[in-house]
């Protein structure tokens, strides 16, 4: 009897751990870039990038576990992948002429003012 309790016990554990919520795409890419921004801000501050992605995950109302499971199923198909990287960096350019600064496009990786 133990045994049959234990075996639907794990077979419940494990649909409803499959079952996670996947996050809207924009949620997703906004997260995204919100915690790749955090991270480069606060890289040598791991006890305020802590709290920064806390807030994060709260202002964009999802969890941890959303978020890395939606993560973990982009990562499983290449053209879902690239298509949200893609949007991904496409919206972290917008942020930077919001902010002043644009992306070259002659030379990736520079960074130009738009003051000069």
């Amino acid at each position: 009897m133990k045994l049959i309790f234990f075996f639907s016990l794990l077979l419940l554990l494990t649909f409803s751990c499959n079952q996670e919520k996947v996050v809207d795409r924009e949620v997703m890419v906004d997260t995204y870039v919100k915690i790749m921004i955090n991270q480069e801000t606060y890289k040598n501050f791991k006890d305020s990038l802590d709290i920064k992605i806390n807030e994060i995950f709260e202002t964009s109302n999802i969890t941890e576990a959303e978020y890395l499971n939606t993560l973990y199923s982009y990562s499983g198909n290449k053209e879902l992948w690239d298509s949200f990287f893609n949007e991904s960096l496409a919206y972290l350019d917008s942020l930077r002429v919001k902010n002043g600064t644009v992306k070259s496009s002659t030379s990736p990786g520079r960074y130009e003012s738009l003051n000069n």
